[in-house]
């Protein structure tokens, strides 16, 4: 249903999820949803974040490779040890790991073989990695 909230969550999620239980976090806890999401802040863990400019969806600028920005969602393939749970930070993947969709700035989706794990994001010791990781993926999806 669009402006559901329940649209942040893939109905094609591989573990079972509370989706009402995690909404209710939202503003208490961390929360997790089901899809990366491009944002248009610092990449950075640390440090200030500039005043937010003017976003238009038809012009979001380059990514780190040059690239215009194209993809502004896809769905996680997002694996995480047992020690994470603490911090309710948990293997999130979906659609059997098969595929990943990803949402473009001109409204369309396209389907992705994730073979050889390609969209795989493993939560490592570093979380600088991760979050490398995961941009990579969007400049990857930004050239295709």
């Amino acid at each position: 249903m669009p402006g559901s909230k329940e649209s942040l969550f893939c109905p094609g999620a591989d573990e079972k999820w509370d989706i009402k239980q995690s909404l209710a976090l939202v503003g208490k806890k961390q929360v997790e949803g089901s899809y990366y999401y491009r944002h248009g802040s610092v990449t950075a863990i640390s440090g200030a974040a500039p005043p937010p400019p003017k976003v238009k969806l038809d012009h979001l600028g380059k990514n780190r490779k040059g690239d215009p920005i194209r993809c502004l969602a896809m769905d996680t393939q997002f694996t995480a040890s047992a020690t994470m749970a603490m911090f309710n930070i948990q293997t999130r993947t979906h659609h059997k790991q098969q595929v990943v969709n990803a949402l473009y700035t001109d409204g369309h989706v396209t389907t992705h073989q994730n073979t050889n794990d390609r969209f795989k994001v493993n939560l490592s010791l570093s979380v600088y990695n991760t979050l490398d990781k995961i941009l990579t993926l969007f400049e990857e999806l930004d050239s295709e």
